[in-house]
């Protein structure tokens, strides 16, 4: 009984550590497969989306103050363009980041409103590639680094027993 007991321990520990690479495996799969519904079902939307807005919102504001330093008027304006370039963010990333958008983009390998025809290989999306790493003992991330050697870090939390992509930390320090 004791033997039992131990093995049943060791299996249950060795599924919570590998649980991560597990999911990022299945998120692989779905990707290439172009199975949105099931990708979707790994993703928290609101969580995701607010990550994106905060961190759009923030590089706009950057780029907006760098722009009108010197001048006044041009500070004036900047603030006016930030709001409206505020709204614009959170429309677009609310439009974006859904699961409809997700099977859009999983199906056609664009975004619904892009027109440049650029697809992503599954090179692009290789998790063989990533920096794999826990950051505490719920919460794991996956680094990938671009040709440019810009980085974009997806964040998972654990979700009961599995986990899902609450974060997606973009390059967009240009």
């Amino acid at each position: 009984m004791k033997k039992i007991v131990i093995a049943v321990f060791v299996l249950v520990l060795g599924y919570w550590i590998v649980s991560p690479y597990l999911t990022l495996m299945s998120l692989q799969a779905d990707i290439e497969a172009r199975d949105g519904e099931s990708l979707a079902e790994k993703v928290d939307f609101p969580s995701v989306r607010a990550s994106l807005k905060d961190q759009m919102n923030v590089m706009l504001t950057k780029q907006m103050a760098s722009a009108s330093n010197d001048d006044p008027w041009g500070a004036a304006g900047a603030a006016i363009g930030a709001a409206f370039a505020s709204t614009l963010v959170n429309g677009m990333v609310d439009g974006l980041v859904t699961p409809a958008g997700l099977i859009e983009l999983m199906s056609s390998g664009e975004t619904p409103q892009s027109n440049s025809g650029s697809q992503n290989t599954d090179e692009d999306l290789a998790i063989s590639d990533a920096d794999l790493r826990y950051q505490s003992i719920n919460k794991f991330s996956a680094t990938f680094e671009g040709d440019s050697g810009d980085e974009m870090k997806v964040i998972l939390r654990r979700d009961g027993f599995g986990w899902k992509i609450t974060d997606i930390r973009m390059p967009l320090d240009n």
